[in-house]
């Protein structure tokens, strides 16, 4: 070992494999609460979403201007 504690050479001792465990499982144990607020925020995006929409529709009233079913229907038509 030299004077910082870093390994001398090429040799590693088993302290040092500890130490890189350690730092991996440090690094894994991040990981899961990182990605449970991911999908918490993701998870509450599409749940405002879908609450917005369904605002929207139960206000929304039926289209009854024939002109715009006729552009509907062509519009329809052309997409198949």
């Amino acid at each position: 070992m030299t004077r910082g504690g870093a390994p001398s050479g090429n040799k590693l001792t088993r302290r040092d494999l500890a130490d890189r465990r350690n730092v991996l499982h440090d690094g894994a144990a991040l990981m899961l609460p990182i990605w449970a607020i991911g999908v918490a925020g993701i998870g509450a995006a599409l749940l405002l979403g879908l609450a917005r929409l369904a605002w929207l529709s139960a206000g929304a009233t039926p289209m009854a201007d024939p002109r715009w079913l006729a552009e509907a229907a062509r519009t329809a038509a052309r997409l198949g």
